[in-house]
């Protein structure tokens, strides 16, 4: 597949071809949801479907997974090489992000801790992780057949902004996972993160800097962020059936920012995850589980949506896709591609992908309150890596994954526990379906409007009401 093809009209005019023999980075033109969905539809898509993307006892086509795995290693020579003459977290970056959570404190016991003593270990952990995900590997390789550059130049500001990305990802990997490992204690480091936290959140001014989505965002992180401190302090884990609306509603929040976007294709692929998410009792041939204590003595919690592997990895892709919207994505992917995320639930336990990254997203949340707060703006310092072309491709893998992942859900309760069964779990998903149809177009007319984000808001509030009930919603809307 390419993307050379450009957009209907003159808003995407052709460039030069750059010496390189790909079409020029495109400076990002903040397109509208039309125009987004308009580059959509001009972009080639007929894509490779494969049930290795649902499946990871199917194998890639062998050409795409050699484009694929070659565009990883690419990528990680040219992370590497930012790094050259130094290759140790020892460095001032470590010390700027250590001062914006306040953690000064602990650089060295962060240093002799982690498992990483080398930045090469660190970036070979997360290329092998990224290989161990099929569609991850299939976007790669969708991307180094994109005629156009998907990324900026290099540039010295680049080579820095790198390096910084690649430092915090080192930082959120290793706190997390102290934070993971470290036995029940009423004096935890998750306690002491988390009051911390809280702490400065009421000292320091980060609320204007907050756009209406994102201070939304923060219930339902820090409404699980407590009850895993409670547990790792000592508090009793109940086991018991859920319905999985607190994931569901995490997804759906950023479900509805992709479709005001225009990202129609990776909204369907989180549609999908929002609809098999974790709590519910075992379903024969799902592998899924309610959400139980995977360790006694570290109280980390295991949680095991349909096929939890491959679930795993399509929320990583979907959401780094996601993640690219932003004009500073590097600093976004380092809460996704820090190890303790992206190789846990691969290497230990398929279970163990949304408990990590619960509290990676927590810190980032936290680090995106006290950055900001320092600057006194909302607009991130640095350029802009932003690739409407690149957010349009990855959506659309994402999307064919998210089908095929929903193909092998439906043949399995098909399989397992016979057309009866499947009958009402299609007639489920009808419903629910009825209820997103309607409010998607409600979201696409208040776009077209130009509604505010403050009414915007209240929508979304309605939605997650609607379809997951007033009582949680209201929980979350705090």
């Amino acid at each position: 597949m390419g993307c050379a093809a450009s957009c209907s009209g003159d808003h995407l005019p052709p460039p030069p071809r750059a010496t390189t023999g790909k079409l020029p980075f495109e400076l990002f033109r903040n397109l509208s949801a039309h125009e987004r969905r308009e580059l959509s539809d001009s972009m080639d898509t007929v894509l490779p479907s494969s049930p290795a993307l649902a499946d990871c006892a199917v194998k890639l086509d062998s050409t795409i997974e050699a484009a694929g795995q070659q565009a990883v290693d690419a990528v990680a020579q040219v992370v590497l090489g930012v790094f050259a003459g130094c290759d140790q977290f020892s460095v001032p970056e470590l010390d700027t992000l250590l001062g914006i959570f306040d953690l000064a404190a602990m650089r060295e016991e962060i240093l002799s801790k982690s498992e990483y003593k080398s930045v090469k270990a660190l970036v070979n952990d997360v290329a092998k992780g990224v290989k161990q995900n099929p569609i991850l590997v299939q976007v790669l390789a969708e991307m180094s057949k994109c005629e156009h550059q998907l990324v900026p130049p290099q540039s010295r500001e680049r080579d820095q902004e790198i390096r910084t990305a690649v430092v915090y990802t080192f930082l959120l990997h290793t706190l997390t996972k102290m934070m993971v490992d470290e036995p029940i204690a009423a004096d935890c480091l998750m306690r002491k993160v988390l009051e911390k936290c809280n702490r400065r959140s009421e000292e320091v001014d980060w609320k204007p800097y907050f756009n209406p989505f994102e201070r939304m965002k923060l219930p339902s992180i820090e409404f699980p962020m407590g009850n895993y401190t409670r547990y790792k302090c000592g508090d009793a884990y109940v086991v018991e059936e859920g319905s999985g609306a607190l994931l569901a509603i995490n997804i759906l929040e950023a479900i509805y920012q992709d479709t005001r976007l225009g990202d129609d294709a990776n909204a369907a692929a989180g549609y999908e995850l929002m609809m098999e998410p974790n709590e519910r009792t075992h379903i024969p041939g799902l592998e899924n589980d309610v959400n139980r204590l995977f360790n006694e003595k570290t109280a980390a919690v295991c949680n095991k949506p349909p096929f939890p592997r491959e679930w795993a990895n399509l929320y990583s892709s979907w959401n780094l896709c996601f993640g690219s919207n932003y004009k500073d994505y590097p600093m976004y992917f380092a809460k996704l591609l820090a190890p303790v995320v992206l190789t846990t639930y691969q290497n230990v336990d398929p279970g163990l992908y949304l408990y990590p990254r619960v509290l990676a997203l927590y810190l980032h949340l936290q680090y995106l309150k006290f950055s900001r707060a320092a600057h006194k703006s909302a607009e991130p310092n640095g350029m802009e890596w932003r690739s409407e072309r690149m957010v349009v491709l990855w959506g659309l893998v994402n999307q064919m994954a998210a089908q095929e992942f929903q193909r092998r859900v439906r043949k399995t309760i098909k399989e397992r526990r016979g057309e009866g069964q499947e009958v009402a779990y299609a007639a489920e998903r009808l419903s629910v379906r009825m209820h997103w149809e309607v409010l998607r177009r409600m979201i696409n007319t208040s776009t077209a409007l130009g509604d505010a984000a403050e009414e915007a808001v209240e929508e979304l509030d309605m939605i997650r009401a609607k379809l997951f009930g007033r009582e949680l919603a209201t929980l979350l809307r705090g």
